[in-house]
């Protein structure tokens, strides 16, 4: 009787062990949430991507952030999520107070898939030489779990000429700014590209609700205008405000700021 007891407290221990490392395993789930490093050009505006890592099977079904930044150097202008792993989604909800930006996002159907979860629209408003760090005050999936392992990314300020955007553009291609702006009826962009490429090209409001889609095609090495009539994807005038033009080659995506006026 007595083995008999010494095996039985044996099996249960051996069980208690192995949930005990199924739990802690389920615990240590986590989602790495980063920003890249860039650069970008006094004056201008950048969409600056918050990239993941795999999301499928962890069922998350909401996130929010809160970033900060030097408020001297760029302020935050508006999100987008289209051509995101986060689209099916919609537009999440986001407000920018002093020095921060919130953002948040929830739906019935979870997230599946890696990469640019949404994008960040900032105006540089810097120096040359000025920068800053984006970081994470706060974020969070579901209602913490998975864990968000969060890294915060640089950006610095520099002349238009010595641009060299880490996560938006080829290091070849360029972008004039919008001509006119602020405008009325219309506003073209102008681009290079040093090879053929699919290019998507689509506008934005100030919320990052999607407007219209200029472009959806494979372009031809050299010169290219886009021009955007100032109406959205139903033909129909879009009224005054900022919206924001985004020029996307791969999954790269540079975003041109346009001022709209009746």
């Amino acid at each position: 009787m007595a083995n008999n007891s010494k095996k039985s407290l044996h099996y249960i221990f051996v069980i208690l062990i192995l949930l005990f490392f199924i739990n802690s395993q389920s615990f240590s789930q986590t989602i790495d949430v980063t920003i890249p490093d860039t650069t970008g050009a006094a004056g201008s505006t950048i969409s600056i991507p918050v990239r993941c890592n795999s999301v499928t099977g962890l069922e998350v079904f909401s996130y929010g952030f809160k970033l900060t930044y030097d408020q001297n150097i760029i302020t935050a202008t508006g999100v987008a999520v289209e051509e995101t792993i986060s689209s099916p989604w919609g537009a999440p909800t986001f407000n920018v107070e002093e020095e921060a930006i919130n953002i948040a996002a929830a739906s019935s159907t979870p997230l599946e898939g890696e990469g640019v979860l949404v994008f960040i629209n900032f105006s540089i408003i810097g120096a040359v030489g000025s920068n800053t760090l984006i970081q994470f005050t706060e974020a969070v999936f579901n209602e913490g779990e998975p864990l968000a392992n969060t890294s915060d990314g640089k950006l610095t300020v520099v002349e238009s000429s010595t641009v060299k955007p880490d996560l938006s553009l080829p290091n070849s291609f360029k972008i004039s700014p919008a001509y006119p702006n602020p405008f009325n009826p219309s506003t073209a962009v102008e681009f290079e590209l040093p090879q053929k490429s699919h290019i998507t090209v689509k506008v934005y409001d100030e919320l990052g609700r999607f407007v219209n889609k200029l472009v959806d095609e494979t372009m031809d090495i050299g010169h290219h205008s886009i021009i955007w009539s100032g109406h959205d994807q139903s033909h129909k005038e879009v009224s005054s405000g900022i919206y924001f033009i985004n020029i996307s080659t791969g999954n790269t995506t540079f975003s041109v700021k346009v001022v709209k006026l009746n």
